[in-house]
């Protein structure tokens, strides 16, 4: 829900150059917003629509860097876990750090630097924190030990992105090839894979039984996720659409930068203004002096 009346928070201009560099959790009347700018993370708690506090949350030193933060729920707890170039901090609200994993060699990598972290994805369930890295590897964290439980070789190419499913024991990864692997999150095994055509998949969400990724070149395409059916091909952006967002209830799936929409049963895009308000089965514009 987005108010045009209420207090905006400015985020800094190079918060933008990184992909999916946005995440929000909402708990007891709170919604947490967090992001990555340079090698800072910052949190912003709003309340009834208004800022309530913004603050630099914690900081990667300047030659590790921070590529991807995301909040998780783990039982009653919020945490934040900030994938750097070089680790993965998991991390209470209140700062505490839980564990720091860091990143290995594979024995075959033959460059001089270490492999970078790139993409977070939780599986509530299962209690794994699941990252990617820029050498193709998955890593798999348990939550509830704070201790690594696995490293699988998956990808060729560096992993740009991960998501889960909403409902489904169910995880994607994909590449800087847009290949995109469909992962069983208990047994770790790949259940399916949608070959890449050489294109950077820069953001992927999962709703029912389909996979939306978008893609470098502005595209998004709609993916049956039980066959790996491409349903749709969409020239929606005309650049990179670095994030998508998913609203389960309504069954919409709106992409970002330039702020398309679909319906998931329609999947075409329509021309939205800044503002939207969405329903069951259409998109209307409304106009910024209407409320959301």
């Amino acid at each position: 829900m987005f108010s045009p009346k209420a207090k905006q928070c400015a985020l800094a201009a190079s918060a933008s150059l990184l992909p999916n560099n946005l995440d929000s959790i909402q708990t007891k009347g709170t919604v947490y917003l967090t992001y990555i700018s340079n090698a800072a993370i910052w949190v912003t708690s709003c309340r009834e629509g208004a800022e309530d506090e913004h603050r630099n949350f914690c900081s990667f030193p300047s030659h590790a860097g921070a590529n991807e933060v995301k909040f998780f729920q783990l039982g009653e707890r919020i945490l934040l876990a900030a994938a750097g170039i070089k680790e993965v901090r998991l991390l209470k609200l209140d700062g505490e750090v839980l564990m720091v994993y860091k990143i290995s060699k594979p024995e075959n990598h033959d460059e001089s630097e270490l492999p970078q972290f790139r993409g977070i994805a939780h599986v509530d369930d299962h209690q794994q924190l699941i990252i990617g890295d820029s050498v193709g590897r998955i890593h798999v964290v348990n939550t509830s030990t704070m201790t690594p439980k696995a490293i699988l070789p998956a990808h060729d190419t560096s992993v740009q992105c991960l998501t889960k499913h909403a409902q489904k024991p169910i995880v994607a990864s994909a590449d800087v090839e847009g290949r995109i692997i469909i992962w069983d999150a208990r047994s770790l095994k790949s259940l399916a894979e949608i070959k890449g055509d050489g294109t950077c998949c820069t953001s992927m969400v999962m709703l029912d039984e389909y996979l939306v990724a978008s893609y470098q070149d502005g595209r998004v395409a709609v993916f049956r996720i039980s066959t790996c059916a491409k349903l749709s091909d969409i020239s929606a952006h005309a650049r990179a659409a670095y994030g998508l967002a998913v609203d389960t209830k309504r069954r919409l799936v709106a992409g970002f930068k330039t702020f398309p929409l679909y319906d998931k049963r329609n999947p075409h895009p329509y021309a939205l203004g800044r503002i939207c308000r969405l329903g069951l089965e259409s998109v209307c514009v409304v106009s910024s002096s209407q409320v959301v």
